[in-house]
């Protein structure tokens, strides 16, 4: 903005002239991230898929901070996962070298190739407490 902007505004505004006063990008930017936010977590609570991603994320968000696009492919499922690459039709079996659909759950709580890396399952946590 220039100071001869300003105050032209200014002496509108002193004479009773309405001035349109334009918001700032980051006005706009703001008020859209609002809406999509908003309209992202209607969808998200009336989807019924992916439960189990929605026990890691439980609402949508913006912040990009805490979590990573391979924290998100591999609660999804969307990573080089033989389950995955089977799906597409780029092996010719799902399974696992221990015999078992190669998917997420199965590498993170089942698999013992990876037994050494094993999660606990979240059946398993909720049992604990």
């Amino acid at each position: 903005m220039t100071e001869n902007w300003v105050a032209n505004t200014e002496s509108l505004r002193s004479t009773g002239v309405e001035a349109n006063v334009p918001a700032p990008c980051s006005y706009a930017i703001k008020t859209l991230q609002d809406k999509l936010i908003e309209n992202w977590e209607r969808w998200w609570s009336k989807s019924n898929t992916d439960l189990q991603v929605k026990c890691f994320l439980p609402k949508p968000s913006l912040d990009m901070n805490s979590r990573s696009s391979y924290v998100t492919e591999f609660l999804t499922n969307h990573d080089l996962f033989v389950s995955y690459l089977y799906r597409f039709k780029l092996i010719t079996i799902p399974n696992c070298l221990c015999r078992y659909v190669g998917d997420t759950d199965h590498y993170a709580f089942v698999c013992p190739l990876t037994k050494d890396i094993h999660l606990v399952s979240p059946s398993q946590n909720a049992k604990k407490v």
